[in-house]
């Protein structure tokens, strides 16, 4: 693939557009990027947001340091925690046609997540309501993307530092 973009002496070969040449930097820093963040630890997110605009905004910034895995509905959540190992969840609980809160309940009833951390970022605020459903955390809206970001570090970091 780099002998199509480049010369033996590493400089673009004469053929290439400087478009493509671009374009294929980009990818092989992406890539190689890419490779470094997995090969370290990288713990997983899930973020269930039904606001498409909110999600990929929250999403965007989470992804600096955490996978993250997006989802809409209660029933993706619930694919996601079957199949995936989450180590945070971010939650709207409140969504039209969805009831969010169930999801909190039947997370807190599942034996291999029950201590899962989550972190409720709404519009609303019902935190009595999130405190006895065992929420670690309660935003409440507007948020911006990097305090939730370091609300979540912060809660994590607590949860993994050993007591003192």
């Amino acid at each position: 693939l780099a002998s199509r973009f480049f010369s033996a002496s590493l400089a673009p070969a004469k053929h290439v557009q400087p478009r493509q040449y671009y374009q294929f930097c980009v990818k092989l820093a992406w890539k190689i990027s890419g490779n470094f963040v997995m090969s370290r630890s990288i713990r997983t997110l899930l973020l269930v947001e039904p606001h498409e605009m909110t999600r990929d905004l929250y999403g965007r910034e989470l992804a600096r340091e955490w996978r993250v895995l997006a989802c809409a509905d209660r029933q993706s959540a619930l694919d996601y925690l079957e199949t995936e190992q989450i180590d945070v969840l971010v939650l709207e609980p409140v969504a039209p046609g969805d009831d969010h809160w169930s999801l909190l309940e039947a997370v807190r009833k599942h034996a291999t997540i029950v201590d899962l951390p989550i972190v409720i970022c709404s519009a609303v605020d019902d935190r009595q309501r999130g405190l006895e459903l065992g929420i670690t955390a309660y935003l409440v809206k507007p948020v911006s993307p990097r305090t939730l970001s370091d609300q979540v570090r912060t809660l994590v970091a607590a949860q993994t530092s050993p007591p003192s």
